[in-house]
């Protein structure tokens, strides 16, 4: 007999890797090209950290957003110097202990065949390219609770270690609180009762929790530029606007997610439009799949369905979609700034229900059903076009590297020898961080760093260069020496 390559226990797991390092190339060694200025103040903190200048528990000027992507490149940055391929490194490592950790979860509890798992986590080597970007922006804080979450199953009989990493996860982001909800519904809908030692177990993780997000409280009283107080920043909509953020959800922000509606492959106009051609046979395939596993639950009875809850081989899939489908409902009720559907980093835990919906599937399905064969093919399907997808955003990402812009206007002005200079949020601490603070650039409106506001109000204002009245031109700075009057 022939040995087939495919048959080696590392061959798609490899390929799962190789996956990560191509979403994750533009990322690493184009790195200036998505740099914003949200980020770099992460990565300026970093480098405050790392000089000792600073401890950052919060983002600069926030009493939320705990500042694990700054901590987790400080080493990085004492060691090496500061760059934003460094600050990315540790996202791009946790990309991959995502990925490496459901394999091997799902590996030992299910007994699925590799190919199996490999396609079922094609949804997060190959998402959106909207979410193949925030996977890699260390201000989204978007992987960070994906990781949380699969720490928590295998931690999960563990609750003293659990419940701390939870607390301290929630102060990154409140999404990880959706792993212990899930996981208590699934228990008490599988067992139908609450026993003394189910409850001692949940009164552990929860004290655990709260001694995470305690802890993080004390740290937060000798951070650097901290604004006082405490919160998670959780809101609780009214009513009336839940249902039309439900409706977004699905209709808007899902699809973006999942890469169905995208603005890559452009049709008819250089303005392009939303939904690419393949949208409508995928999204029909799609729609397709969850009819048929809606009426496949629907006719079933809720023993049999408690039955399903009850195999183990079947737990970490409904946990995953269980999880997947909270997020769907933190969304609707209490994510803010939902108007702008282009912002994925509120959803990536959704993954999470495609998934665990995908081995389910595997899991309780016939081995030879039609089903089974259209799934795999939507999955492999929406992959590829979201592959082709992130190719050619990664395509004109490297043209607009090429022409080096910032590096340019950097250079332009230390030659002419300013070192501080006003513009744009948007511009003002990316090229900052960019010129590691030796060129110091400010916002005129939303600032977060103190110490460059301090140190603007003591100068003169001719020592100022003045670039914030309109969008920043680069080549009418460098060219015409524009500056605002």
């Amino acid at each position: 007999m022939k040995f087939k390559i495919s048959h080696h226990p590392l061959f798609y797991p490899s390929i799962g890797v190789l996956l990560i390092f191509f979403r994750c190339f533009i990322p690493m060694f184009y790195a200036d090209i998505r740099l914003n200025s949200d980020e770099a103040i992460y990565a300026l903190m970093a480098k405050h950290f790392a000089e000792g200048t600073a401890f950052p528990v919060f983002m600069y000027g926030q009493k939320y957003l705990l500042a694990l992507s700054t901590w987790f490149a400080t080493p990085l940055f004492a060691l090496f110097g500061p760059s934003v391929a460094l600050f990315r490194l540790p996202l791009l490592l946790q990309n991959l202990a995502v990925f490496i950790l459901f394999f091997s979860i799902v590996k030992k509890e299910t007994g699925l065949s590799d190919l199996d798992i490999f396609l079922a986590s094609l949804f997060f080597l190959l998402p959106s390219v909207d979410a193949s970007v925030s996977l890699m922006d260390g201000a989204d804080a978007s992987i960070e609770p994906l990781l949380f979450i699969l720490l928590y199953w295998r931690l999960k009989n563990r609750p003293f270690w659990a419940g701390l990493m939870l607390g301290i996860g929630f102060m990154n982001r409140p999404f990880v609180i959706y792993a212990p909800v899930a996981l208590s519904l699934m228990e008490i809908f599988a067992d139908r009762k609450v026993t003394w030692e189910w409850i001692k177990k949940k009164a552990v993780l929860l004290g655990c929790f709260c001694i995470g997000i305690l802890f993080i409280k004390y740290l937060a009283q000798f951070s650097t530029n901290y604004s006082g107080g405490f919160s998670p920043v959780i809101f609780f909509k009214h009513p009336r606007y839940i249902f039309e953020d439900f409706r977004a959800f699905v209709a808007e922000m899902m699809p973006r997610l999942m890469g169905i509606k995208t603005n890559f492959f452009k049709v008819g106009s250089d303005k392009g439009v939303n939904f690419a051609w393949h949208t409508i046979p995928l999204g029909l395939a799609g729609l397709a799949l969850i009819i048929e596993r809606a009426a496949a639950f629907s006719s079933a009875k809720i023993s049999e369905i408690r039955t399903l809850f009850r195999v183990p081989q079947n737990q970490f899939a409904i946990f995953l979609i269980m999880v997947g489908l909270l997020s769907v409902v933190g969304y609707a009720a209490c994510v803010p700034a939902i108007g702008d559907l282009t912002v994925v980093r509120y959803v990536p835990v959704f993954l999470f229900a495609a998934m665990g919906g995908f081995l389910l599937m595997r899991l309780t399905g016939k081995p030879d059903g039609s089903f089974k064969s259209l799934a795999s093919a939507f999955t492999f399907l929406l992959a590829l076009f979201n592959l082709a997808a992130i190719s050619l955003g990664s395509l004109q990402e490297i043209r607009l590297a090429r022409k080096n812009e910032d590096q340019r206007l950097i250079a332009h002005l230390l030659a002419k020898n300013v070192k501080y200079v006003y513009a744009d949020y948007w511009d003002a601490y990316r090229l900052t961080f960019i010129a590691k603070e030796k060129l110091l650039v400010v916002p005129t409106g939303v600032s977060r760093i103190g110490q460059y506001d301090e140190l603007f109000a003591k100068l003169p204002p001719s020592a100022i260069l003045r670039l914030d009245c309109k969008a920043l031109d680069s080549e009418d700075v460098i060219s015409n020496n524009f500056q605002c009057p």
